[in-house]
């Protein structure tokens, strides 16, 4: 099996894929720097974790010891219950000292790890963190006011419609002076950061409001255009920081 330095395993559908994506990580642990694993929606896979995370039982799937020591970029899609699939299954895999980019598509049940790896402590170099549909509203309650000490350069919070209202506000507070990029996204029409983000009785220079000024580096937005209520929707982004 050849060395990677990036590697996409799309596609896993069944239990026993998981072995095979160990089997084809096992010649790069010094040279794989960026990594993206993705089972599909409603896979065997997906539905196998889920069950065995549900009922509090081992996952029962290959597990290697394997540790990639340069990982700079890691990409998950559709993996429920992450901690317990990392802890059971692949221990060592993440040397999360090292990773700048971190991103997860509908990971179920993350709550447990997101609060227990990002900290500053434990990705001190993450730059990059993009959460789409994964985390529920009372994890990003505890996790926001704690971002702040990673000093991300990108943040993407995608959340499900199911999820409640989060801390908007506490973004600016914490992120505002190292953000470059923000996207924020939330499905629901009634916890959507309507209210954060409403222009309609505020005026140029509008100081108080969640944009645009307090952002001394932010260079890219991208907010769903319906958030923004009122005319001065196109006073803020012409005014830019």
């Amino acid at each position: 099996m050849p060395s990677f330095q990036s590697l996409i395993l799309s596609d896993l559908q069944y239990p026993r894929h998981i072995g095979d994506v160990w089997s084809m990580l096992e010649n790069s642990a010094d040279t794989l720097k960026s990594l993206a694993i993705k089972t599909p929606e409603g896979s065997e896979l997906e539905r196998f974790i889920t069950h065995r995370g549900y009922v509090k039982k081992p996952i029962a799937l290959p597990r290697t010891e394997l540790s990639l020591q340069k990982i700079q970029d890691l990409h998950i899609e559709g993996i429920p219950y992450l901690h317990k699939f990392l802890e059971e299954c692949a221990p060592n895999l993440i040397n999360f000292s090292n990773l700048r980019m971190l991103r997860l598509d509908s990971c179920e049940s993350a709550d447990r790890f997101l609060l227990s790896e990002l900290s500053v402590y434990r990705m001190p170099k993450l730059k990059s963190l993009q959460l789409f549909e994964t985390g529920s509203s009372l994890m990003f309650d505890g996790l926001l006011p704690h971002l702040g000490e990673l000093k991300l350069e990108t943040l993407v919070i995608a959340l499900h419609r199911h999820e409640g209202r989060i801390g908007w506000g506490i973004i600016k507070r914490e992120l505002s002076g190292s953000l470059k990029r923000l996207w924020i996204q939330h499905m629901s029409s009634a916890s959507g950061p309507y209210r954060l983000l409403d222009m309609t009785n505020h005026h140029f220079p509008y100081c108080d409001t969640f944009f645009p000024n307090g952002w001394p580096n932010l260079e890219e937005v991208a907010i769903d255009t319906h958030y923004l209520e009122g005319d001065a929707v196109r006073t803020t982004f012409s005014h830019g920081n």
